[in-house]
């Protein structure tokens, strides 16, 4: 089976343009974000022929799965019932959504909650890569406040998750540094052919020019979108329609450099400061490549962050962001 490499990072910091990318080459599949790894992490250590028969059950009824991955059902079926382990379950799983045409080298899971879930995933998956995404804080802080990403706008609050966040990664990316490579997403937008050779490099994979004219789908990638959110949701409102359809017209643009320095636009100088105060030596510091990771947290701290995750996780199911 092909190996599976994750891509991780807050959201909004490119890891659906790096998804697009990678998706343009034969040698990648890339998957949609859903939840079929992540509603069965808990469980993984203790995998059994009862927890398989379960776990089968809950994918073949996880309908964001079904209807934006569409696996071959039969198939499923039959190569999760010969996994041995949690692996080679999700690796089925996956590759019972591969076409018959195609016949890709490795498999691409790209969601930025995988990064609250690096120990158990990496534990899970040996042989996996991680690619890690990074944004410039203020912009990703912007971005994230527009897409209401979480449930809280307060600056200081979003620059204190993209803090937490990123010193998560580092701290794996630091025990093991051949798994991970660290991509800076505003140097990807300046310079689209180096970072991408890189990081084909990293993945064991060949460099094509068309990977990064990904636009050239973009009809067919939003038809498929919109047909799959139909099956799955039934008769859609005319105005949410178009609000997809525009959020993916947006996601197909080609790499460009016209979101970068938003923040110059559009932050006031106090939301500026609110923001370099808390993040802006980190960020310094991963540019420099150093991945420091903080002085552990106060129990409020971490508290806060356990209820926040839950109300992250229960607002993206709601709403998943393919």
């Amino acid at each position: 089976m092909p190996e599976i490499h994750f891509v991780v990072g807050i959201w909004r910091s490119g890891t659906t343009m790096l998804r697009e990318v990678l998706d343009m080459s034969a040698e990648v599949k890339s998957y949609p974000e859903h939840f079929v790894l992540l509603n069965h992490l808990s469980k993984a250590f203790q995998f059994d022929e009862q927890s398989k028969q379960e776990m089968l059950q809950s994918i073949l009824s996880n309908q964001d799965f079904l209807h934006f991955a569409k696996p071959d059902v039969n198939r499923l079926e039959s190569l999760f019932l010969a996994a041995n382990n949690f692996e080679d379950a999700i690796k089925a799983t996956y590759e019972s959504c591969l076409e018959d045409h195609e016949r890709p080298s490795i498999l691409i899971d790209k969601n930025p909650i995988y990064s609250y879930y690096l120990p158990q995933i990496m534990s899970l998956f040996p042989d996996s890569k991680f690619i890690w995404m990074v944004r410039e804080p203020k912009d990703n802080c912007i971005s994230r406040a527009k897409h209401k990403i979480q449930h809280f706008a307060d600056y200081s609050y979003l620059a204190s998750w993209w803090n937490h966040t990123n010193e998560l990664i580092a701290k794996q990316a630091n025990q093991y540094p051949d798994r991970f490579l660290l991509v800076h997403y505003d140097a990807m937008c300046e310079q689209p052919v180096e970072y991408t050779q890189l990081i084909c490099d990293f993945l064991g994979v060949s460099f094509e020019s068309e990977m990064l004219n990904f636009r050239k789908n973009k009809d067919q990638k939003i038809n498929a979108y919109l047909s799959s959110l139909q099956a799955r949701d039934g008769k859609l409102d005319p105005a949410y329609l178009k609000q997809k359809y525009a959020m993916w017209e947006n996601l197909q643009k080609p790499i460009n450099t016209s979101k970068m320095k938003q923040w110059e636009k559009e932050l006031t100088s106090a939301q500026i400061a609110s923001i370099d105060r808390l993040s802006q030596a980190y960020y310094k510091s991963l540019v420099e490549g150093k991945f420091k990771v903080s002085p552990k947290k106060s129990l409020v701290w971490s508290l806060l962050v356990r209820l926040s995750l839950g109300k992250l996780k229960w607002d993206i199911r709601r709403n998943v962001k393919h």
